[in-house]
C-alpha cells in the first residue's frame, strides 16, 4: 500500500508544476 501513498504524493508535486508550465505556455503566447 505504500507504493499508492507514493504515487499520491508524487501526483500532490507535480500539479503545481503542471500549472506553472501552463502558465508560461499561456503568457509565451501572449
Amino acid at each position: 500500500m505504500n507504493n499508492l501513498n507514493d504515487s499520491i504524493s508524487w501526483i500532490a508535486a507535480m500539479i503545481p508544476v503542471i500549472i506553472i508550465k501552463t502558465v508560461f505556455i499561456q503568457t509565451d503566447n501572449y
